[in-house]
């Protein structure tokens, strides 16, 4: 028979996901809005997403803390069916007629135009990286018993430069051909940078969600 602990563990955890994956989805939208927006730092362009997209790297390591590989698989093909809703979305306003007193069609295309090819190489990229790092760290986590931090960013150490490459050149080759491969280096750099710290970040709030998730009544 399920105990009163169980059912009660169950629902704060279906909560815990509900609020992460919204967390999780619109990070990720977000990451590919601003994608083609680079910024300078110290000479350096910085893809705007780096500062953000790992976030949604760490969730799923966070999803897998607490829940099966299933259904952490299911979330990320969730996050992907909601970005490819925003990009039919987007692209179908795109294409539809305006009004001539309407003088920013031309801008909308330049900004989200580039977001269907960034879209479909992120699929091949992030999906199969990000399936991989969660049996990584499945692994070194639950059965290896490893600290989150560690599991995490060992997990994400070979899938992460190997997204970051493939991701980074189909995507964004057209939109700058000529610096592709100095954008791409410079966000492999960024990413591992903001990795860190979201790990950082992320161990404590596993901590606080296991007390959450196995406090008595």
């Amino acid at each position: 028979m399920t105990s009163y602990f169980e059912i009660n563990y169950f629902k704060r955890l279906a909560k815990i996901n509900y609020i992460l994956l919204v967390i999780y989805i619109s990070i990720s939208i977000t990451a590919h809005i601003i994608a083609n927006r680079l910024s300078l730092i110290d000479g350096y362009p910085i893809i705007s997403a780096g500062y953000i997209y790992m976030a949604c790297y760490v969730l799923t390591d966070i999803f897998a803390c607490f829940n099966s590989r299933r259904l952490v698989i299911l979330l990320i093909f969730l996050e992907a069916v909601a970005n490819i809703i925003f990009i039919v979305i987007t692209n179908i306003i795109n294409s539809m007629p305006y009004p001539s007193f309407f003088h920013h069609a031309q801008a909308y295309r330049t900004v989200f135009s580039p977001i269907l090819v960034l879209y479909f190489a992120n699929l091949i990229g992030t999906f199969v990286a990000s399936v991989i790092d969660l049996y990584i760290f499945y692994y070194l986590y639950r059965v290896k018993r490893w600290c989150f931090t560690i599991a995490s960013l060992t997990s994400s150490v070979f899938t992460l430069t190997l997204y970051t490459y493939i991701t980074d050149y189909f995507g964004f080759r057209g939109s700058f051909p000529l610096h592709v491969w100095q954008i791409t280096n410079i966000n492999v750099i960024t990413n591992f940078m903001t990795l860190v710290i979201y790990t950082l970040m992320a161990q404590i709030l596993v901590f606080y969600l296991h007390k959450i998730l196995n406090k008595t009544p």
